[in-house]
């Protein structure tokens, strides 16, 4: 083994030893979206020269053996055109499913002279194996932008007979092509053909150019583009022939215009012609006349014509072009004679009549589709977007449009193209009638009413259980508290009657004033008795305790006293606050007490005052009766029961209670704690 071999093995040993792993997932926060390494596919490290560098600094290695490569950088390492290095680095798998090749470390040892590109022609470098290596060929210039999908490069399509290849080189985002000014251009260009590249890493092969060297223009383009053979369509042509042909010209008039650069032609003889624009622009209207220039192109149903140009003419009414729309069906259109779907040819470039119900109004794309009989076809409006306006889904129509077969262009490795389907174009507003539009029950409204319908039923179905729960709760409850009070007070001092009427029938005969006394309170007691029970018949047939105004509430309850004494009430104390069962407690405590005040009292004059604050009630009873001595006052003994009564409330809703009395001043005071 030689010095220099030596040498070389001990200079690849220290690459690859220094070259360790450096990939990350997702590193580069700035680029989120793009393909991120997610797979260590293995090492490499390969010697040869420098053929290409990209502006980002990529680039492409030719080996001695004949094998390229094409290499991605993460930082500058000074390679230039020309130079013998020895790149090594690591093979990542990125989540796109692409592998890239990341030259980690790169030794320079020394610069030779590039052969020159190989001349090649454009069928050459689409049937041959020219994959990374320097070539240079000619062509014309169809189409130059700037990538929609990558913008950092600027995109070519060169034609050379029936061949295209694609071309594409960085660029700063001030420089540009102007696509117009070079179209038809003969153009020389020089760079490696790359396999896809940024987001288009599936396109086919591509010419990625090292401008300003890598793009010459050979021939400029005429300066009157549209200073070509016109194009002869009385003529037989082959697939072939037509793709091999130089721009041609027609002259016409436009029947419809869609997609922002489609248009189709009418010529003489009611000849046809589609045409695709190289750019969009503003496109011409229906009835315009117009003369395009473009590359001819086939899809087996007519020649059409590719990257093309198109500028009005003066008159072009010589010919007295006036296609008469032809009445068919849907049906007719996308079946045969047995039923079996199929899509009618004959209908291509055909002025169409035919009437359906509107169906997917799609405003964002100008578009919507028409359904007869089950069929249904897309109707293309761009060139008219102000009748989207004017259509509802399920309204009969009728419509003249220009039918247009969607079909693949014939290429020789595409012996028969695919028609993927059928399209109607509106050429204007005047050309769509609505004829009725939908009822309002339609079956989506219908369904969607019958189930609001159902739903309120159900609610109102819930809402009525609920309420009959909740008055039958109320109804249990208020009979439970009448049965309470029936058989604690009603009842006990119905027993105490019988007990005093039996005491007073043993004394009659020997102590007469005794037995006198004990029906005196016997009486006093069944007196008592039907008071309470008239109270207890009132509320069972008043709703007082469910007023939302408990003013109101008192006011009805002491309806029958108004006319003894003038009453004025202030219970400022909301409804809401109270429960059923301390709301009646409090209407029979004022009750009890406005009674004592008139019947003992004889009061003319009743004041009731209530109010709540920090969750305490607090309220009051104040006549101008004749007072009592509160010491002394007569009790159950004495068959009196309503300031017992009282008490024995306020201990069930945990109150207190205070009286107050002299002559022409008594005060009852009620304090409780609000639940």
């Amino acid at each position: 083994m030689t010095l220099r071999e030596k040498t070389k093995r001990i200079l690849l040993a220290t690459i690859l030893a220094a070259a360790t792993p450096a990939f990350a997932v997702g590193a580069d926060a700035m680029a989120s979206l793009r393909p991120k390494a997610v797979e260590h596919v293995g090492d490499f490290c390969h010697t040869g020269t420098v053929t290409m560098v990209c502006q980002n600094l990529d680039f492409s290695l030719a080996e001695r053996n004949g094998r390229h490569h094409f290499l991605v950088v993460r930082k500058q390492f000074g390679i230039r055109v020309g130079e013998i290095i020895v790149a090594a680095g690591e093979c990542v798998r990125c989540d796109n499913g692409s592998v890239l090749k990341i030259a980690r470390r790169v030794l320079h040892l020394g610069q030779e002279l590039l052969p020159s590109p190989e001349k090649v022609s454009i069928a050459e470098l689409t049937k041959k194996d020219f994959l990374y290596k320097m070539v240079t060929t000619e062509g014309t210039l169809v189409l130059a932008r700037r990538d929609e999908i990558d913008t950092a490069y600027i995109q070519m399509l060169v034609k050379d007979g029936a061949s295209i290849v694609n071309a594409a080189f960085m660029a700063s985002t001030n420089r540009t092509i102007d696509a117009i000014s070079l179209l038809g251009a003969r153009v020389r260009l020089t760079g490696v053909l790359m396999q896809g590249y940024g987001a288009r890493r599936n396109i086919s092969n591509y010419l990625s150019l090292d401008p300003p060297g890598g793009f010459e223009v050979v021939t400029p383009p005429p300066a009157d583009t549209f200073k070509v053979p016109e194009l002869n369509l009385d003529s037989q042509y082959t697939p072939e022939e037509i793709v091999q042909m130089d721009p041609r010209r027609f002259n016409g008039v436009v029947m419809a215009t869609w997609g922002g650069n489609q248009l189709m032609l009418a010529g003489k003889g009611s000849r046809c012609v589609r045409a695709t624009l190289a750019r969009d622009g503003e496109l011409p209207v229906a009835g315009d006349y117009v003369a395009v220039v473009g590359f001819p192109d086939t899809d087996l149903y007519g020649i059409n014509l590719v990257y093309a140009q198109c500028r009005p003419l003066a008159d072009g009414k010589d010919f007295g072009f006036d296609p008469k729309p032809v009445e068919v069906t849907l049906r007719q259109l996308l079946t045969d004679g047995h039923g079996r779907p199929r899509i009618n040819g004959y209908s291509h470039g055909r002025l169409l009549r035919l009437r359906g119900t509107v169906l997917d109004v799609q405003p964002s794309l100008a578009l919507f589709s028409i359904n007869d009989d089950g069929l249904t076809l897309p109707v293309d409006c761009s060139s008219s977007p102000n009748v989207i306006p004017r259509l509802e889904a399920n309204s009969r129509i009728e419509v003249v449009a220009l039918a247009i077969t969607e079909t693949d262009s014939w290429r020789e490795c595409i012996a028969l193209p695919q028609t993927r389907g059928l399209r109607l174009v509106l050429r204007s507003a005047s050309d769509l009638e609505v004829l009725a539009f939908p009822p309002w029950w339609t079956p989506a409204r219908l369904t969607a009413t019958v189930i609001s319908l159902l739903v309120i039923i159900v609610l109102i179905i819930a809402a009525n259980r609920i309420i009959n729960r909740i008055m039958m709760r109320r109804k249990v409850s208020e009979r439970t508290r009448l049965a309470v009070e029936l058989h604690d007070s009603l009842s006990q001092t119905l027993a105490g009657v019988a007990c005093q009427i039996s005491a007073g029938h043993d004394a009659i005969d020997d102590d007469p004033k005794s037995a006198k006394e004990l029906l005196g309170t016997a009486e006093r007691m069944l007196e008592s008795s039907r008071t309470e029970l008239k109270n207890c018949l009132f509320d069972l047939r008043n709703d007082t305790v469910d007023d939302p105004d408990f003013t109101r509430a008192i006011s009805k309850t002491l309806t029958g006293f108004r006319t003894e004494a003038n009453i004025s009430i202030r219970f400022n104390v909301a409804r809401s606050l109270l429960t059923d069962s301390t709301a009646h407690a409090i209407l029979c405590i004022v009750r009890e007490l406005v009674a004592n005040a008139v019947r003992h009292g004889a009061a003319t004059r009743i004041r009731i005052a209530g109010v709540a604050a920090d969750k305490r009630l607090r309220f009051s009873v104040h006549d101008n009766g004749r007072g009592f001595d509160t010491e002394r006052r007569p009790g159950p003994r004495e068959g009196h029961f309503g300031l017992a009564s009282i008490r024995e409330r306020l201990a069930d809703i945990k109150g207190s209670f205070k009286i107050t009395s002299r002559a022409g001043d008594t005060r009852a005071t009620v304090n409780m704690t609000l639940p």
